[in-house]
């Protein structure tokens, strides 16, 4: 008894929770400290055991591991929380019991509890700090980040989240709501009104002061949710309100503290940095999209002499972007409002939009008020368009397709310059669900007025038929062939310091054979006639191909139609046929520069080949066709002078484009072409440029822009389905698509514009090769401290791969290597 009595007295002393159990685990004293704070005896303990103060999502472990020590006779461990009697608020405790032993057997148990719930909030606030700036680093999408913040939360701090976004001055909106138990979201969601903040409610009261709030003991619900604690933090820029992050304790009667509020302040300040971010980024993405829209409808206006044609594939890039239904109407005779185009989304009701074309779809006096209207040159939306305006729009005939193709929404873009009214662009919404605003009128407008410029020069062309004809014919090629186990890629640019015409060129076609034929050359002068003895020569190398494959010959022929046709005129030019089976390559020369060859061990080689330029062959004997083997070429090089020359420095022009090729970015660009003009040519071309590349083999390879995150997504879906069919280890897998997607993150985080990815798997590990337009960076072996976020993907990156390279392409971007640690099956 002197011992227990001993034993008593030192757990009195001791600033812990502790209590003494027989050898069974039966509680036989409690320490003063644990009755203050717990209010339960001995008695209440043998009686109710630990039920009502140990939190109940710890229950089952501590029985289980205190069963388990009983049995075994060893020590006894354990994170709980208890709740205190004073305010029934749950602490983290550290439980610890160890056997008492006499003679070899235990006889008691002596066990203390020691807060540590300081230490444990503070861990949890900084798993929550970190995680969220992790995740918030990366939100290109205002409500992603709003539900990743919310998730977070209630993973690591909170019972139950809200974040708002202001909906106007008077009311918050919630965007993103989590809850540990999810039986209590669904009421709420289900709810539109729990959903809207009004000012006058007790929330919306604290939220429309803007400060930051905390009720340690909160008795009451929030939005439908009970709460004990609270704290409510603004989400706000220095001159921008978004809205704001409550935190809420349910169940777990966590009672919030400062240090809490801190943390979460933290958080809130992160979240809005994201927030504000997100919606630049939105901001960017529309205008970049209505840039993009508005550059493929001015590609589209002008890409033929025929307007109507234009007009017809102008209604089919608005229904694939903007709209649902588009129209594009004329005025005939001054009176007259004709259908001249029209295209629909749903290839379903194609026969309905046919019916309308070419028609006078409104009634006389309608169509006389829709004239006097587009007179006046003034853009205007229409929503809410009921069956009884169409019935008094349309003519009688008619009135059945416009109510089955059901437009609902419309905006009218009249067509006018100088003066003249020609027209109007209508889109339509129909089913989809969407309206047009006034915020559409100004991209609708540019978009007029782009029409309007085609319509002019529509007209201009078809007085000055014989210039735009020859100019016509006198235009590169529009497409290169698609050939299986060969990429090309080919770009022009024209001088930037010369108004005229320049007579670069650059070709590829086929045979019938299968023989792939390439023709380069450039045009001595500059001008309209450069420009037309450019197509001339172009097409004539194109048509001797048909009756002669010795390219010698090819140029002899060319050389002759030179002299006949323009004497006096020179012409360089360089003609290669490559064999049906890829493997070898013929080829002559008529003065112009030599073609590169990119050898896949990164040497590089001429090919080599003099004749004199077309114009002046009759002065010499010509020289024969030679011919080379590509089995070890992984990419040819074909380039007027211009590419080297553009600073009037020829050797510094060509020592350029040889370190471009000799890097392994140009090998896995899919726009290798451009990859070298870019990088080769600085600020603009002296003289215009042709580049023309063929990159030998094919592989797995991705394109999009950093700024398209659904691309990005899509993208990384096709990576994984890529190396199932291909890798043995699912975690080896889940790791190469962690790599894949922490590259993309960081292109599209610091390297806005193209990004271009291929998988090399030729070896026995994968080789992932990205490409950005970025301006560089640096990765790092370690980060610099715990907090830091910069470079934390890429070093994420460094660790599972297994080999990691940054090239650095001067005048372009980066090339990224990561080896993946990925086998095949």
């Amino acid at each position: 008894m002197a011992g227990i009595a001993d034993q008593v007295d030192l757990l009195e002393s001791i600033p812990q929770l502790a209590w003494l159990a027989a050898a069974d685990g039966t509680i036989q004293f409690f320490n003063q400290r644990w009755l203050e704070y717990t209010g339960v005896d001995v008695e209440a303990m043998q009686a109710e055991g630990v039920k009502g103060i140990v939190h109940p999502d710890e229950l089952a472990l501590i029985w289980q591991r205190w069963k388990r020590a009983l049995q075994d006779g060893t020590p006894y461990e354990i994170e709980y929380r208890l709740k205190r009697k004073a305010d029934g608020v749950y602490r983290w405790f550290l439980a610890r019991a160890v056997p008492v032993t006499a003679g070899g057997s235990i006889i008691s148990w002596v066990g203390t509890a020691t807060d540590i719930d300081a230490q444990k909030r503070s861990n949890e606030n900084l798993r929550f700090a970190l995680e969220a700036a992790d995740v918030l680093s990366s939100a290109l999408d205002e409500r992603a980040a709003c539900q990743n913040l919310a998730r977070l939360a209630v993973q690591q701090l909170a019972d139950w989240c809200l974040v708002t976004l202001a909906d106007g001055a008077l009311q918050h909106r919630v965007i993103a709501l989590e809850h540990k138990d999810k039986t209590h979201l669904q009421p709420i969601e289900n709810d539109q009104r729990a959903l809207v903040i009004e000012s006058e409610s007790e929330l919306g009261n604290i939220l429309r002061q803007g400060i930051p709030a905390l009720f340690p003991l909160f008795v009451g619900r929030i939005n439908g949710m009970q709460t004990h604690s609270l704290m409510i933090v603004p989400l706000a820029s220095t001159n921008q309100k978004f809205g704001a992050l409550v935190l809420g304790s349910a169940y777990s009667r966590r009672s919030f503290d400062q240090a809490d509020l801190q943390v979460a302040q933290s958080v809130a300040r992160r979240a809005s940095e994201a927030l504000q971010a997100a919606r630049l980024f939105s901001e960017e993405k529309r205008t970049a999209q209505r840039m993009r829209f508005l550059a493929k409808a001015g590609e589209t206006l002008f890409q033929s002499l025929d307007l109507m044609e234009n007009f017809e594939n102008l209604g089919q890039l608005l229904v694939t972007e903007v709209a649902d239904l588009a129209t594009v109407v004329t005025i005939e005779n001054e009176s007259v409002l004709r259908v001249s185009a029209i295209a629909h989304r749903d290839p379903e009701k194609i026969a309905l939009v046919e019916a309308l074309r070419g028609e006078r779809t409104m009634s006389p006096e309608r169509e006389r008020r829709a004239i006097s209207a587009l007179r006046r040159h003034r853009p205007h939306v229409t929503n809410n368009i009921r069956t009884t305006t169409l019935e008094r729009t349309a003519r009688p005939y008619l009135l059945e397709t416009f109510k089955a193709l059901g437009p609902h929404s419309a905006i009218t873009i009249p067509l006018h310059s100088r003066g003249a009214t020609h027209g109007a662009i209508v889109a339509y919404y129909t089913d989809s669900g969407r309206t047009y605003s006034d915020d559409d009128i100004p991209m609708f407008v540019e978009l007029g007025r782009r029409a309007a410029i085609a319509i002019e020069n529509a007209q201009s062309y078809e007085r000055e038929r014989r210039v735009a004809t020859t100019l016509q014919e006198a235009s590169l090629p529009t497409l290169l062939p698609t050939i299986p186990g060969i990429r090309l890629d080919a770009v022009y640019k024209p001088g930037t310091h010369e108004a005229q015409i320049g007579g670069d060129w650059y070709d590829a076609f086929t045979l019938e054979d299968g023989s792939l034929v390439v023709t380069i050359g450039d045009v001595t002068g500059r001008g309209l006639q450069a420009a037309v003895i450019m197509g001339k020569i172009r097409q004539a190398l194109g048509i001797v191909t048909l009756y002669e494959r010795d390219p010698a010959k090819i140029l002899n022929a060319a050389d002759y139609i030179l002299r006949q046709r323009w004497p006096g005129e020179i012409v360089t030019a360089m003609v290669a046929v490559i064999n049906p089976g890829r493997d070898s390559v013929r080829f002559a020369n008529a003065g112009h520069p030599f073609p590169l060859l990119r050898y896949h061990d990164g040497s590089i080689e001429e090919l080599r080949s003099i004749g004199l330029p077309l114009g002046l062959r009759n002065m010499a004997e010509s020289q024969p066709t030679q011919s080379h083997e590509l089995a070890s070429i992984g990419l040819l090089t074909f380039f007027t002078d211009g590419l080297t020359e553009w600073t009037h420095k020829l050797p510094e022009g060509e020592q350029r484009l040889r370190s471009i090729l000799e890097t392994d970015a140009v090998m896995h660009s899919p726009a290798a072409a451009h990859l070298i003009s870019e990088s080769c040519i600085h600020g603009g071309a002296q003289d215009d440029v042709a580049v023309l590349t063929l990159t030998l083999g094919t592989l797995e390879r991705w394109s999009f822009a950093a700024e398209n995150a659904k691309a990005a997504q899509d993208a990384r879906q096709e990576f994984r389905r890529y190396l199932k069919r291909l890798a043995a280890s699912s975690d080896e897998i889940a790791q190469a698509e962690i790599i894949f997607g922490e590259l993309v993150a960081n292109v599209v985080r610091h390297a806005p514009g193209a990004i271009e990815i291929e998988v090399d798997w030729t070896g026995r590990f994968p080789d992932l090769h990205v490409i950005d337009r970025g301006t560089g960076f640096k990765h790092m072996r370690a980060l610099p401290e715990l907090l830091s976020e910069s470079g934390r993907g890429l070093f994420l990156v460094r660790r599972l791969a297994r080999r990691f390279e940054v090239e650095r392409i001067p005048g372009f971007g980066n090339h990224i290597v990561v080896q993946l640690p990925t086998e095949r099956r």
